[in-house]
């Protein structure tokens, strides 16, 4: 089960410190489960394959492919390449503001967590390329 996690976290660009955190999942349970000295419980596995938009038989080996939809993907492509080109406009105002957060609200839950994730993940990047 471990192996599939830890290529979802090196293809998503996530350390297992972020995903432990973003869970409450501890650590050592991770370190646990990559050694395999014990498994994950069912609900701890629905929370990381929602956490990674995949199905829970694509972590427990059951399917090869994670089939993530596209059209999820398309989406959230496309608030990211709004939310930059908004971000680097220099006449950024309230009504834009507004108009981005309608649409970041007219995600579902989910699709909020993965576009939040993926936010926290170019910060990281931009504060490890200044150092």
């Amino acid at each position: 089960m471990y192996e599939r996690l830890d290529i979802l976290l090196k293809k998503r660009g996530i350390t297992p410190y972020r995903l432990a955190k973003d869970l409450g999942i501890s650590q050592s349970c991770l370190s646990e489960w990559k050694r395999g000295n014990s498994i994950p419980k069912h609900e701890r596995l629905v929370k990381i394959a929602n956490y990674f938009n995949v199905p829970v038989a694509y972590l427990t080996g059951k399917e090869e492919s994670p089939q993530v939809a596209e059209t999820n993907t398309a989406l959230l492509e496309q608030l990211m390449a709004l939310v930059k080109e908004k971000l680097a406009a220099p006449e950024w105002n309230d009504e834009q503001a507004k108009q981005n957060l309608e649409l970041f609200n007219s995600l579902s839950a989910e699709k909020k967590q993965e576009a939040l994730r993926y936010l926290r993940t170019l910060v990281e990047q931009q504060e490890a390329e200044k150092q």
